[in-house]
């Protein structure tokens, strides 16, 4: 699947995914409040317009460019404004994968991955954009080694591929509580990125996500 770099569309399709979210996670529609379905709008669209303002800027030195503000063009990947990367299209893989099996399976989101990865699924060009060495070097792995889990889990191992697509795992799992919650950030971590500092990470994120979710206002999060 190709996506057009229209964001109105991409908004509506991602709100449409959601709705295929609630109803595989058993969430029902018509008993959430305005509040929540506007809170996992943001959360999902959230991540991706946070990845298209990003995109032009991605590798420059912090201070080197002015603030962004607005959509922009060109950076590394010579993108049109509002395109998006790796972060945006491995949501797209993780929510498809979730509607699909109900739940998390790794080795369905994987091959999601692979679609991405070979085929150019869940982007705006056909082709993989922006993909980092520690996911690439995990999908190479499992595609020859037909695993499902990254061997490559020392701290050195440790970049933000699997924390930068977390959002629809809380979203999907939160009818079920934090625990839950926090033990699927986890598992979705391990697929390309399972050193403790990665797990811990995505752990960590699906907490806060979580309490977001929940009503937590954003500062009191981080009180303590």
């Amino acid at each position: 699947m190709i996506w057009t770099t229209s964001f109105t569309t991409f908004t509506k399709a991602t709100i449409r995914k959601a709705v295929f979210l609630f109803v595989a996670s058993g969430i029902k529609i018509k008993k959430m409040s305005l509040d929540y379905r506007n809170r996992v709008k943001g959360a999902l669209t959230g991540l991706a317009i946070g990845d298209a303002f990003g995109a032009p800027v991605e590798f420059m030195d912090n201070g080197s460019f002015p603030k962004v503000e607005k959509y922009l063009s060109g950076g590394s990947f010579g993108l049109s404004k509002g395109e998006w990367t790796d972060d945006t299209s491995h949501m797209l893989a993780l929510m498809d994968s979730l509607c699909e099996q109900k739940g998390f399976v790794a080795e369905n989101f994987r091959d999601k991955l692979f679609s991405w990865l070979y085929d150019g699924a869940y982007t705006t060009r056909g082709r993989q954009i922006g993909a980092g060495k520690l996911t690439m070097k995990s999908l190479f792995h499992h595609r020859t080694k037909k695993t499902i889990i990254s061997p490559f889990n020392l701290d050195k191992h440790s970049g933000n591929g699997s924390v930068m697509r977390l959002a629809p795992i809380p979203v999907f799992y939160y009818k079920q509580g934090l625990d839950i919650v926090l033990q699927k950030s986890t598992e979705s971590s391990m697929v390309t990125h399972s050193s403790e500092l990665c797990q811990q990470s995505c752990k960590y994120l699906g907490g806060v996500i979580y309490q977001l979710l929940s009503g937590v206002e954003s500062f009191g999060l981080f009180m303590e």
